[in-house]
């Protein structure tokens, strides 16, 4: 009996197709990656000092509103409504949401930007971090030229490198933590549960951003799909964020928690609290991939949304420096006041997301009937 060997054939189009859900999940990981990063930071700004140890319950609270503006926003999109909105015939009005939008990609580079600079004077206190924020910017500003497909390729791949490294950091925790860490279990009560999870809604607006910046219609009908992968990679980033707290639980009773740190020790919490010398590198080494990637992601939206408002495909460039640079005094000189009102300002994100998803339905269902004509 001879053996037969069968290949599957592919046609032009199942090969375009293929490429384009691949382009898809790589999107998503990217995606999700700025999403973990944003909940990473809200934990060292908000959920650490005013929640405690239930603020993994905080963190499973935003994920109705999560999923419930990935639905809201993936039916934008599946109609055409958000490209309608954004590039439609009322140029006046689709530039000031562009605009709008800016504001909101700004915001989440502002806290990349100044926990990256946070973490960074923890552990060089005595470094000038002036030349090296500017040359996080540039370099952020220079990848905008080659990152819309090269970024997404490297998030897919370094998305195992970072969690490896963070999972190594958590792991080697274990043996320093106590279980009664972990109680009382609903910390100050449910109000401030409840609370913290409302905070951190603003952190995980970001999923919207593949399906309102989507340009291309292979892409949209891939992420809108029935096996979209944006809704996997999202339950992915929530439940690392929850596991990272149940650690920082395990390693901490809430009285510590509470104590008056530094932004950059309460980032770098895990390896302050281990005497873990490569845990505490491979800690540093994962955040540091971690917010430059996300980083550079804001960099590329911000210019997607800044160029529809100023009716321009050039100067990718100077419009990413125009968005970084001006964050670097503010990042270098944070104090007290400036972090109290980064903290208070970056809670609106959960306001201003669904109003301006709101926005975009009215403007591109305007816009389609004006087509139509």
């Amino acid at each position: 009996m001879t053996g037969q060997t069968k290949t599957a054939v592919h046609s032009p189009a199942q090969e375009e197709n293929a490429r384009w859900a691949a382009f898809a999940k790589e999107q998503s990981v990217l995606a999700a990656l700025g999403v973990f990063a944003q909940m990473l930071i809200g934990m060292s700004l908000y959920l650490y000092a005013n929640v405690g140890t239930p603020g993994y319950l905080s963190i499973l609270l935003t994920a109705p509103y999560a999923f419930a503006l990935l639905a809201s926003a993936k039916a934008l999109a599946k109609r055409g409504i958000a490209r309608a909105a954004l590039a439609g015939e009322r140029k006046t009005a689709a530039r000031v949401l562009c605009l709008l939008f800016a504001v909101l990609i700004w915001a989440d580079a502002l806290l990349l930007l100044i926990s990256l600079c946070a973490m960074f004077r923890e552990f060089m206190p005595r470094e000038c971090l002036a030349g090296l924020m500017a040359a996080v910017a540039i370099t952020a500003a220079d990848g905008v030229r080659t990152g819309k497909r090269g970024l997404p390729h490297l998030a897919r791949f370094l998305v195992w490198v970072i969690f490896a490294l963070l999972f190594f950091c958590a792991a080697s925790a274990y043996p320093h933590g106590r279980i009664d860490h972990v109680f009382p279990l609903l910390g100050h009560g449910a109000k401030s549960v409840f609370l913290g999870g409302a905070w951190m809604c603003g952190c995980v607006c970001g999923c919207v951003w593949p399906l309102l910046m989507a340009d291309e219609s292979p892409a949209v009908s891939q992420l809108t799909g029935r096996r979209s992968p944006l809704c996997r990679t999202l339950w992915a980033a929530l439940i690392c964020a929850v596991l990272l707290h149940l650690t920082a639980d395990w390693l901490m009773p809430m009285e510590a928690m509470q104590r008056p740190e530094t932004l950059g020790w309460r980032v770098l919490l895990l390896a302050n609290m281990t005497p873990s010398i490569p845990a505490w590198s491979m800690l540093i080494a994962g955040l540091t991939l971690l917010f430059l990637l996300a980083l550079q992601d804001c960099a590329l939206r911000f210019v997607r949304a800044f160029s529809r408002f100023a009716g321009t495909e050039k100067g990718g460039f100077w419009i990413s420096l125009f968005l970084l640079l001006p964050m670097i005094p503010i990042a270098i000189r944070l104090d007290l006041a400036w972090l109290d009102a980064v903290t208070r300002l970056s809670a609106w994100r959960a306001v201003l997301t669904p109003v301006l998803l709101v926005l975009t339905l009215l403007l591109g269902r305007k816009s389609k009937r004006e087509g139509s004509k």
